[in-house]
């Protein structure tokens, strides 16, 4: 007889609720009040045209502050963004070194939706901040500490490394059950694939008036043949999406 005070966690829990439970972590993070939660003053990326010349919210005093141009390092908004993301990628890098090199029903599925959730919050921070630590494994406190910038070039080389892998991988919306249509879909990555595309060849792009901004941010230059081929990429990328 069984006794139910001493059945282990693997006899309850299969290996893929388990990884399933540690993925919802990597999408939880998309709902801290700077990236994607609701809220009139959350400082969300929903609201972020208010740090621009397309808006204003007086309510997210973060927000306000850029616009103004009040703003420094220690601003919420400014350490806030940061810190959401760099969560968002920890858990993800977590799941991917625990779950890479065991076998489970989805595992496919799931450690490809990691990567593009990854790709996703790297997006995020390499626009906003240019050149940022590039990390792709879990590291402690004191790795975290010597961790220093990685170029944006490279950064968004990682990120069409990411995508393009989930890219093959992920169904279509229509191909998975209604209870699944939270989980990143095909279509989700060509979505973000193009805008990357778009990024790169708009900054890459000699006509585009703000390049040099991004050449003294990141040391890039610009390059007309590079931006050409963005661009050609996009538009295949956003074709297949429609299609």
């Amino acid at each position: 007889e069984i006794n139910p005070s001493k059945v282990s966690l693997d006899k309850v829990v299969s290996e893929t609720q388990k990884a399933e439970n540690l993925l919802n972590g990597c999408y939880d993070a998309l709902q801290m009040p700077y990236l994607y939660k609701g809220g009139q003053n959350t400082n969300g990326v929903r609201d972020h045209d208010a740090i621009s010349d397309c808006g204003y919210n007086n309510w997210a005093t973060g927000l306000s502050e850029i616009a103004n141009g009040t703003h420094d390092a220690n601003s919420d908004l400014i350490r806030g963004f940061w810190k959401a993301n760099y969560t968002g990628i920890s858990r993800c890098n977590l799941f991917i070194e625990t779950y890479k090199n065991q076998d489970f029903e989805k595992k496919e599925q799931y450690i490809h939706e990691a990567l593009f959730l990854r790709a996703l919050y790297y997006f995020h921070l390499t626009n906003y901040y240019g050149n940022v630590p590039l990390i792709l494994k879990p590291v402690d406190t004191n790795e975290a500490y010597y961790l220093t910038p990685t170029s944006r070039s490279k950064i968004m080389d990682q990120i069409i490394s990411d995508l393009k892998l989930a890219l093959d991988v992920l169904p279509y919306k229509h191909k998975v059950s209604a209870s699944e249509y939270f989980r990143v879909s095909k279509g989700a990555v060509l979505g973000l694939l193009t805008r990357v595309y778009l990024y790169q060849a708009s900054r890459m792009d000699p006509n585009n008036n703000d390049s040099w901004i991004w050449e003294q941010i990141t040391g890039e230059v610009t390059d007309e043949a590079e931006a050409q081929k963005y661009y050609k990429l996009a538009k295949e990328s956003a074709l297949r999406l429609m299609s």
